[in-house]
């Protein structure tokens, strides 16, 4: 199984419970309304927000409108099912543009905002 690295862009804001998923693979994820949301292993945030919200029973993860992520998909399972895309932009990319760690002083950094 081959994998292609993608730069995906959130066309609108995308809500989930647990985790904001893209082609199978977890994008953001957070594990309440009040912990905030965390890049997932294997993903990369190069710009944008993340966060978590909704009530204590129905919370979810949020990924903002704009926000932009790099990561490694199946290369056959993409070209197979990419125009069934429709919440995020997608390219392919031949590197990453940032290191793990500078993903997620982007991503505690979106947090801290407020």
């Amino acid at each position: 199984m081959s994998k292609i690295k993608v730069k995906i862009t959130a066309l609108e804001d995308n809500c989930r419970r647990y985790a904001v998923m893209f082609m199978k693979q977890k994008v953001a994820v957070a594990f309440n309304r009040d912990s905030g949301a965390r890049v997932a292993y294997g993903a990369l945030m190069t710009s944008g927000e993340i966060d978590s919200g909704g009530s204590r029973a129905n919370w979810h993860c949020i990924v903002k409108e704009g926000s932009i992520f790099e990561l490694e998909v199946d290369e056959e399972f993409f070209y197979r099912n990419k125009n069934r895309i429709k919440k995020w932009d997608m390219e392919v990319i031949d590197e990453f543009s940032i290191t793990k760690e500078h993903s997620r002083m982007l991503a505690n950094a979106s947090q801290n905002l407020e």
